[in-house]
């Protein structure tokens, strides 16, 4: 388990999680023999363990249902996750929903959406105007739109896989937003600008 694991993380193919999936059963494993020890006061190691596990067991649970963006405390939890990693590790367009149902609490007939995911923001009810997206909106270019560049009044809705520009030729589509303080965030990914010019 610990060979695969460190193989993972020294290999130069890295899309995602996914791969790492394969040491899970042994985890749990582990994780059931922990169960079976005879807990003695004067143990600190077994104690500390039952903490940690105690800590994964509240913090998966208060991120319902967005278990994909849970990142631990350490690391900054779920509201930091997005400077560490993106892409699939985070972001799969998975909550068009939350948006959804954010745009109709707060009397939003349309948004400005750059999204990466592959279902269609229609199908989920979404009002919006495209954006440089992946694929919808797909932007080949390498210039940065003047829209991005100076964007003009508007609700914006971006997926942290667009502000990283992974998906783009041109990284920095997005850079006018970055330095930006989102307004709002949709599961821990969509991040919300309410730009006024």
């Amino acid at each position: 388990m610990i060979i695969f694991f460190g193989a993972g993380l020294l290999s130069p193919f890295n899309i995602g999680y996914r791969h790492l999936l394969p040491i899970l059963p042994f985890l749990f494993i582990f994780a059931g023999r922990l169960a079976a020890i005879q807990w003695k006061p004067k143990q600190i190691l077994p104690w500390a363990v039952s903490l940690a596990v105690l800590w994964l067991v509240i913090g998966s649970t208060i991120i319902y249902p967005h278990y994909l963006a849970y990142f631990n405390e350490l690391v900054g939890g779920p509201g930091g996750g997005h400077r560490l990693l993106g892409d699939s590790n985070l972001d799969w367009g998975q909550d068009l929903i939350g948006l959804r149902e954010f745009m109709n609490r707060e009397n939003i007939a349309s948004v400005k959406l750059g999204y990466m995911g592959t279902a269609d923001p229609r199908a989920y009810g979404l009002s919006y105007e495209q954006l440089p997206g992946f694929p919808y909106g797909r932007d080949k270019s390498e210039s940065i739109s003047e829209v991005l560049r100076n964007p003009p009044s508007g609700v914006y809705a971006i997926s942290v896989s667009c502000l990283q520009g992974f998906c783009f030729k041109n990284h920095d589509l997005y850079v006018s937003f970055r330095g930006r303080r989102p307004d709002a965030i949709i599961g821990h990914f969509i991040f919300i600008y309410r730009i006024q010019t």
